[in-house]
């Protein structure tokens, strides 16, 4: 019996076996693997690119105390001041750079406002767009024809005549109505004694300063300067697009990362002919101004006195008369002498010669 069930459970057991499939395959766990250790780059500082220099090519100014302008200001405009300049110029910090304001230009924070008056024009007094009183865009006024006066900038008014807002000399301007007694008008000659602008030679601002106060600017079209060359000095005129906004009748210049603007006429190009001197001769009246606007300061030439004409600067000459240099109306040289006799103060048309 015993073996019978002996039998008996080994059949059973094989049978199990078969019936089960193989055994499973022993499997081998592996090891945790350490973790690898990473070595991460340093962060890096951005590398700071210098700015693009554009294309430029050398340029030769034509005149003493040639304005480099940074921009221009209008009225109502406030700015930031870095203190004084000099005795006419306010240092200004703007967005892009320092630049110099004429102080009779801008009125300083909390200063009271100019009282604004009722003038009228005394005889052969001149209206000009522009504070810069440009004697080719002047128009004569009628005699006691009625301004209001709105600013004072040095001797130069502002002033509303019907719609629209010019500028006057000061000395021009009475404070009452002029009545005439038989003379041409109200006496005197027309003053020269505007002055302005600016006083040092070859001088650029510094960039840098802190605000130190406000200016609210006075009229359109206030000028802020770099600073300004002499005659004979070289600068950088940008010759390539894209760089600086293009201003009509300005040549772009590039100085120490900063861009300003010379009138075209006032610089000499590379590649440029010189200008030919030659000598004139002054005509009857002809004056040898500071400023190349024609008004303001200025020498009173003899007739026929010689005139050493420098350089054609588009609306006058620079000339040298004696040991006098300045600008004169080109109406106001003759290429010969004038003669004398049967009035007038003599010249006639001429033109100059061919360079």
């Amino acid at each position: 019996m015993k073996k019978a069930m002996l039998i008996f459970m080994a059949m059973t057991m094989l049978f199990l076996a078969g019936c089960g499939g193989a055994a499973p395959a022993e499997t081998t766990v592996p090891e945790t693997q350490a973790p690898v250790e990473t070595t991460l780059a340093p962060e890096t500082e951005p590398t700071e690119t210098e700015p693009p220099v554009p294309e430029t090519i050398s340029g030769t100014v034509q005149a003493d105390k040639t304005a480099v302008v940074l921009t221009v200001a209008n009225r109502g405009d406030v700015l930031d001041i870095a203190g004084e300049f000099d005795e006419t110029h306010y240092v200004v910090k703007l967005e892009n750079g320092y630049g110099l304001i004429e102080k009779r230009l801008v009125r300083l924070e909390g200063e009271e406002a100019y009282a604004g008056w009722e003038g009228y024009a005394k005889y052969n007094s001149v209206l000009y767009p522009t504070y810069a009183l440009k004697a080719s865009e002047g128009e004569v006024l009628t005699i006691n024809t009625k301004v209001q006066v709105l600013e004072k900038l040095g001797d130069v008014l502002m002033v509303q005549l019907e719609d629209r807002i010019g500028y006057m000399e000061e000395a021009m301007v009475s404070t009452y109505y002029i009545r005439s007694s038989g003379g041409s008008a109200d006496g005197g000659d027309i003053s020269l004694g505007f002055t302005g602008g600016i006083s040092k030679l070859s001088v650029f601002v510094p960039q840098s300063g802190e605000a130190t106060g406000k200016v609210t600017v006075l009229t359109d079209g206030a000028e802020i300067l770099l600073g300004w060359f002499d005659r004979g000095e070289e600068v950088s005129i940008v010759n390539e697009a894209g760089f600086a906004e293009e201003k009509e009748g300005f040549c772009t210049i590039y100085l120490d990362g900063l861009y300003g603007y010379i009138r075209q006429n006032f610089l000499v190009k590379e590649g440029e002919e010189a200008y030919a001197e030659w000598k004139g001769y002054a005509k009857y009246g002809a004056v040898l101004y500071t400023g190349s606007n024609l008004t303001g300061e200025g020498t009173k030439l003899n007739t026929n006195v010689e005139v050493q004409v420098l350089a054609d600067l588009g609306d006058c000459y620079l000339a040298v008369s004696g040991d006098v240099t300045g600008f004169i109306s080109k109406d106001n040289v003759s290429q010969t002498p004038i003669a004398y006799g049967g009035g007038g103060g003599g010249g006639g048309e001429w033109t100059p010669p061919a360079m």
